[in-house]
């Protein structure tokens, strides 16, 4: 499990219980959010780092209004993708306090400061339609990023790796 209040410190936990001494990591959304944290921390500890429509770039957004597209993107994939995102909403909602604070924590934080202390070769890739973590900020992770390659998928959106994993694999270079 992971501390949301040090992610950078469980993560390296369990990299150290497993015996990985550096890693790939991959991270989508708020998971991109603790991925940059931990690569930012223990550079020497990661091998690749992938970006998926990751939080990290702060925007001036009303958490109201990251709900609304949250839903509006969890309902636009057609009635069996929807109920599999109801499903997992569903979970997300059953701790609201928490999941409110870790979206405010993801969010609401402004990592660009720490994308400069990552050395590792980093894919960011992005939805062109993502309406929670819009293209622009994964453009100001890649100019931040020392040695980084974004790729923009068109049509996609924030969601796009659950109901199209393998455009991941066919981008991961």
């Amino acid at each position: 499990m992971i501390n949301i209040n040090n992610p950078a410190e469980s993560i390296k936990k369990i990299c150290n219980d497993s015996d990985f001494k550096k890693v790939s990591v991959v991270g989508h959304s708020i998971g991109g959010f603790f991925a940059i944290k931990f690569a930012a921390s223990f550079p020497e500890s990661v091998d690749r780092l992938f970006l998926i429509d990751s939080e990290g770039v702060y925007e001036k957004e009303k958490i109201e209004s990251l709900f609304i597209n949250f839903a509006r993107t969890h309902l636009k994939h057609g009635k069996a993708k929807a109920l599999n995102n109801i499903k997992s909403v569903y979970n997300l909602l059953k701790n609201p306090l928490f999941m409110i604070r870790l979206v405010r924590l993801a969010h609401l934080g402004d990592l660009t400061g720490d994308l400069f202390k990552i050395s590792a070769k980093t894919t960011i890739i992005w939805g062109r339609e993502d309406r929670l973590t819009p293209v622009w900020q994964g453009e100001i992770m890649n100019k931040f990023l020392r040695n980084s390659k974004l790729i923009v998928l068109a049509g996609m959106d924030h969601d796009w790796i659950l109901h199209k994993p393998q455009l991941f694999w066919e981008n991961y270079k």
